[in-house]
């Protein structure tokens, strides 16, 4: 019986393709392993988070506490529910002018965890055009939006906290949908829901800003919303924190436009400055009475429901 012999250059040479072999199978694993996340198509329909935003959860974690809930005394013995945003730590308040300007007088309650503080806020600053009101009240120390003045961008993801129909830091999501202007007024237009008692609530980006206040919808539409940019905002603290004395509620629009005057002519307001119908200007004559915003017929409301320029916020049930 004849014994088969491996010849042992033929043996080396087979060990060596059967490694090289290996090597060439293992390569693209080790390499895979080692490769970043792919990243994700420009036309994918799965959601992704940019870096440095944050999401819902921690959103009104960071935030709620510096939505207030504005309760005005009507006429008639009425009360309407709102909202207001925090934007300095000793208490200046943004809100809707159409929040107070049926307001006899209102409670602010601020609202964090299960502690619940109340103050009566005072009139600083009100602007019917712009749909913007400052209130202040008497606290230090609180947590509050800086006031930055940045372009919505349209598409960027928002959030909208206030008290819609009374129920307390309530949080929707949704995106700008545009920057729009109407008068020579401008707005953010975007779709997180808001309902009535959403007007002065805060409309939030991603990344923490406070982008804007919200302010109105669209009648009989899904999601058209609308707020006042943190431009405007920016504008009514600063003139607001110019005022020594406080404005009446009501406010009479006839009295606030004469105060807009004043800071026209770099005059400054009084510290005795009262608010009444009969003001007049430095030359004698009354400045003629500046109209609200003007919107279509059938057109934007208020959170509350109601035509624009009353209170905002859902009537209190008996």
């Amino acid at each position: 019986m004849r014994q088969s012999h491996t010849n042992p250059a033929k043996r080396k040479r087979c060990f060596t393709q059967s490694f090289l072999l290996a090597v060439l199978l293992l390569v693209p694993c080790v390499l895979a392993s080692q490769a970043p996340p792919e990243s994700q198509p420009p036309n994918s329909s799965r959601p992704s988070r940019v870096a440095g935003e944050m999401s819902a959860e921690d959103i009104f974690k960071r935030f709620a506490n510096r939505i207030l809930f504005l309760t005005c005394e009507e006429p008639a013995d009425e009360s309407s529910l709102a909202s207001g945003v925090l934007v300095s730590a000793d208490g200046f308040i943004v809100t809707n002018a159409h929040v107070v300007q049926s307001c006899r007088s209102m409670t602010a309650t601020y609202i964090s965890g299960a502690s619940r503080r109340s103050y009566e806020p005072v009139l600083k600053y009100y602007d019917e055009q712009s749909d913007a009101a400052v209130l202040k009240i008497p606290a230090e120390g609180l947590d509050f939006f800086d006031v930055l003045v940045r372009a919505a961008r349209i598409g960027e993801r928002v959030y909208a906290i206030g008290n819609p129909r009374g129920l307390e830091q309530s949080i929707s999501e949704g995106i700008v949908s545009g920057n729009r202007e109407q008068d020579g007024v401008p707005w953010i237009q975007h779709s997180a829901p808001i309902s009535p008692g959403s007007s002065g609530g805060a409309l939030i980006s991603s990344g923490g800003e406070l982008l804007g206040m919200n302010s109105r919808s669209r009648r009989e539409s899904q999601n058209l919303n609308f707020a006042v940019p943190a431009a405007t905002l920016a504008g009514a603290v600063s003139r607001a924190r110019a005022l020594a004395g406080v404005l009446d509620l009501p406010p009479d629009a006839e009295a606030q436009l004469h105060l807009g005057f004043l800071y026209y002519r770099g005059q400054g307001v009084p510290k005795d400055y009262i608010c009444s119908g009969n003001s007049v200007d430095s030359q004698g004559s009354r400045p003629r009475k500046r109209r609200g915003t003007s919107f279509p017929r059938g057109g934007l409301r208020n959170g509350s429901g109601r035509t624009a320029g009353c209170c905002s916020g859902s009537s209190v049930d008996s």
